[in-house]
């Protein structure tokens, strides 16, 4: 399951800005932690998960983080829980 980012946060950890430039990021489909900094990945770094095998870049992590916005609005104009 994804985590729903919120849109904030989403763009703080793709721009690279704010607090948490210098904290590695994490895989949406797993969790895992990445060997990749907030700041790399800004910067177009991109790499694969250890545990799932999934390749994640920002573009990816963009795709996805909107996908869990338009999932989670979906589901509040469905009245699903």
């Amino acid at each position: 399951m994804v985590r729903s980012p919120s849109r904030s946060q989403t763009s703080i950890a793709l721009s690279g800005d704010g607090p948490d430039a210098a904290r590695s990021v994490t895989c949406p489909m797993c969790h895992a932690e990445a060997s990749l900094t907030q700041t790399a990945l800004a910067a177009g770094g991109a790499w694969r998960c250890v545990r799932c095998g999934q390749n994640w870049d920002a573009d990816r992590l963009t795709a996805v983080a909107a996908y869990a916005v338009w999932a989670a609005d979906r589901d509040r104009a469905a009245g699903t829980p």
